[in-house]
């Protein structure tokens, strides 16, 4: 799950989408070059910085606790994701077709035996069903051509595909004071770099955090 680091980050990425809303290789929209990143400056780089005209932006959080506020029971949210491969039954024989892609199982249910396969990175349709019939094959008379397998004799034949999807569930809420702090040239400077941040922050119901949560 996200921690203080992660929501210092998306603060950051925040700012700097803010200050330099057509990415850092153009210019900030004050026209003056800013460092945007966590933590305290170094004193030396930072006067530097200053004496050239460059803005420091840091993001740190406050050294208070803060306040856990969880008030959910553990529900898990599934990101459901539609499998690109396909195994179809067609007497039977297991037909594999579309797209392999990492992450995606495929499975076999031969009279009541299972035989289960997970794709591999450069896995095509045929490899695909020759790993499957090489499973199968430790238990009873398997042929494959392509990428069809057939089990002679079996009466009751069943293929799923499955893939692999992210789930999550909160585990805590807390509150953290978080500062985002300006290091600048003049105090004029400072005023109008901190009123455009606080403007367009406001206005950000979410910080979306790498791990696909939001703060």
């Amino acid at each position: 799950m996200a921690d203080i680091s992660d929501v210092e980050q998306a603060v950051v990425d925040t700012v700097t989408g803010i200050l330099y809303p057509a990415g850092t290789s153009s210019g900030s929209i004050i026209g003056t070059d800013c460092r945007i990143y966590r933590g305290w400056p170094n004193s030396a780089t930072l006067n530097s910085d200053l004496s050239a005209g460059v803005i420091n932006v840091t993001v740190v959080s406050d050294n208070d606790h803060g306040l856990v506020t969880t008030r959910y029971m553990d529900e898990w949210e599934i990101v459901p994701v539609r499998p690109t491969l396909l195994a179809t039954i067609s007497g039977n024989s297991v037909m594999i077709s579309g797209t392999p892609l990492p992450g995606t199982v495929v499975g076999a249910l031969v009279d009541g035996v299972p035989f289960v396969y997970r794709i591999a990175d450069g896995d095509t349709p045929a490899l695909i069903a020759a790993n499957l019939a090489g499973l199968i094959q430790r238990e009873r008379p398997v042929t494959q051509s392509a990428a069809t397998v057939t089990v002679p004799g079996a009466y009751r034949l069943i293929a799923r595909v499955v893939v692999d999807a992210n789930g999550t569930y909160e585990a805590r809420r807390q509150e953290k004071g978080i500062r985002v702090i300006l290091w600048c040239p003049s105090p004029a400077t400072r005023d109008s770099i901190a009123a455009t941040i606080d403007l367009a922050i406001s206005q950000v119901p979410f910080l979306r955090t790498d791990d696909g949560a939001a703060a």
